[in-house]
């Protein structure tokens, strides 16, 4: 099971080959990421991270910025291992020297405590897409700070709307309705700042899912 992002078909890999939520395969636009950050300054105590950074095209974006680290996380391994390369090989207008490749599934990372931005390129759906919001959010919980999601063709869009933990920024609509960009900042609990869900409900209630997706 591969875990990159963009829901279309590239012809890199078959549906039977996707768990089921994991969307296929497409890399960003080079665009994106410029739309995501537009109007934004960041600095070294600022983290990125992409979920299902793939080749490391929008990894190598955010290492020409100054954020202080810049992590891309990959379940395919001959996808990270080809980010590596590319990572090794790009050095030039880097402003980023910390950078950091996981191979991992999305859906089992713990996002760093001192992550600021967290890039999505549509990577799954239905109670996948839950469960990664939910990780998102109890980094939030154990660490309260900015945290803002830059989410690039948001077609679970609705589950972040009907949600009290985001609250969208911006939108940056693009040339394609599958080229918009929504922004969203995660907010604290209902109990402590009166935009949440209520103390002690579950992160899937929270979301409004059902069963959880499944591990792979």
């Amino acid at each position: 099971m591969l875990f990159e992002r963009g829901g279309q078909d590239t012809g890199v890999l078959g549906t039977d080959q996707l768990a089921e939520g994991y969307n296929r395969y497409e890399p960003s636009q080079w665009t994106f990421l410029p739309r995501a950050l537009r109007g934004e300054r960041v600095g070294p105590s600022d983290v990125f991270v992409d979920v299902g950074c793939g080749r490391g095209r929008v990894v190598l974006q955010a290492a020409r910025r100054p954020f202080g680290r810049v992590i891309g996380i990959e379940i395919s391994p001959e996808k990270i291992a080809s980010a590596r390369r590319n990572v090794a090989r790009a050095t030039s207008r880097r402003k980023c020297g910390d950078i950091e490749l996981v191979a991992i599934d999305a859906l089992e990372y713990e996002v760093p405590p001192d992550t600021t931005h967290i890039y999505l390129y549509n990577p799954c759906s239905g109670d996948a897409f839950r469960r990664l919001l939910a990780n998102i959010v109890a980094s939030y919980d154990h660490v309260p700070r900015q945290l803002r999601v830059l989410y690039a063709n948001p077609a679970e869009e609705e589950i972040l709307e009907r949600s009290d933990r985001f609250v969208r920024v911006r939108t940056s609509r693009g040339l394609r309705h599958d080229h918009r960009i929504a922004v969203y900042e995660v907010t604290a609990t209902r109990s402590s700042a009166g935009t949440g869900v209520r103390a002690g409900t579950s992160h899937r209630t929270a979301f409004g899912g059902g069963a959880a997706a499944p591990r792979n």
